[in-house]
């Protein structure tokens, strides 16, 4: 799905800026929202939301039957109980 975004950026003649040679792990996060660089989803849930809304990568993977792949793993993931969520939530005390 990365190269499909790459190939996205050149079909659309995108400009990909200057390259960073900042240390942006030692910069005031301030510092580094001023220029204007987001950070990474700090989760699963927020990286999957990144995902789904981005068109792009969305339809990188192609479509499923029901819809596209994206969602369809999505609910496949929302579905899952996992052996953690078992122990921690239905053992008896």
């Amino acid at each position: 799905m990365c190269s499909q975004a790459g190939l996205d950026g050149i079909d659309r003649k995108l400009d990909p800026g200057d390259p960073n040679t900042l240390n942006l792990f030692v910069m005031p996060t301030g510092e580094v929202a001023a220029l204007g660089i987001k950070s990474m989803p700090a989760n699963l849930a927020g990286a999957v939301a990144e995902l789904a809304a981005d068109d792009v990568l969305r339809e990188a993977p192609g479509a499923v039957p029901n819809g596209d792949y994206v969602d369809m793993r999505a609910a496949e993931y929302h579905a899952l109980v996992s052996d953690w969520e078992v122990s921690r939530y239905l053992a008896l005390h």
